[in-house]
């Protein structure tokens, strides 16, 4: 099987983890979610380093992948504080100051 296949199983186990985080109710079935999430990476970064290496060299291996694992951090941070923005602004704030 060719590496691309594997980050296309990647890529579809991601889609599913996040098709199944939009259908619970049950916070305790986020657990599923979590299996989902921790075997898509656990594909992702089986493969995504030969990739990297096998599309632009082995030469550029260690700078390509460090600005590859980076992305998702920037990413990461901005959409925390979307995500906080949009709770602070549809959370109701009681008189002690807890949220509801």
């Amino acid at each position: 099987m060719s590496r691309f296949w594997c980050l296309v199983i990647s890529a579809s186990i991601f889609l599913v983890a996040q098709i199944a985080a939009t259908q619970i109710s049950n916070p305790h079935s986020l657990s599923l979610v979590s299996a989902l999430t921790g075997l898509a990476y656990g594909f992702l970064f089986g493969c995504f380093p030969a990739l990297v290496a096998e599309t632009f060299g082995v030469h550029g291996l260690s700078q390509n992948w460090g600005c590859m694992t980076l992305a998702p951090v920037v990413s990461g941070n901005i959409f925390n504080l979307l995500y906080g923005r949009i709770y602070d602004r549809h959370s109701v704030i009681l008189g002690d100051g807890t949220r509801d």
